[in-house]
Formats: C-alpha cells, structure tokens, sequence
C-alpha cells in the first residue's frame, strides 16, 4: 500500500522554508564558532607564573620610584608656593607704601 511505501521511505523532505531555517540557523552557529576561535587566536598569551611574579614585581618597583619622586617634588612645590605667596605679599605691601 501506499503508505507502507511512505513509512518504508522515511521522513519526507523539510519544506524549502524549513530547509532555509535550518540553514540559516547552522550559517549563525558556524559564525558564532568560528568568531570565537579568531577571539581566542587574538589574545596574547598569558604569562606563566614566573612572568606574572616578575611583571608583579616590575610594577611595584615602578610605583616605588614614582612615590619617591613625587614625595622629592612634592617638596619643592611647597617651597615654590610659600616664595610665590611671599612674592605677592610683597607686591601688594609695595603698591599699599606706593599709594601713601
């Protein structure tokens, strides 16, 4: 019988809109997938744990020596300020005897 050929033939064949969902649906699957592996190959190689501790290490002697060095100017801008202060102090005592 007719559908004994059917049942025998398996699963018909997916409407062209179906077959164009399925399509469609692998097409965002394998971009999504292949997106990710060219994330994954673009990153840098993490470092190992020696690297990381000597990077570590690095970055604090470096904000060591900027501490050092702000602390040396810090110095120095403050005597900068006083003598700028002292200056227009001076300046204005003038003008004051200048005007008398």
């Amino acid at each position: 019988s007719a559908q004994t050929v059917l049942a025998r033939a398996g699963p018909s064949a997916p409407s062209p809109a179906e077959a164009m969902a399925r399509f469609s649906a692998l097409a965002l699957l394998l971009n999504i997938v292949a997106t990710g592996a060219l994330e994954v190959q673009r990153q840098e190689p993490r470092p190992n744990l020696t690297e990381w501790q000597d990077q570590q290490k690095a970055a604090a002697a470096e904000k060591q020596v900027v501490a050092a060095r702000q602390k040396k100017t810090a110095a120095v801008s403050k005597v900068l300020e006083m003598l700028e202060g002292l200056q227009g102090k001076i300046l204005a005592e003038g003008e004051a005897e200048a005007k008398t």
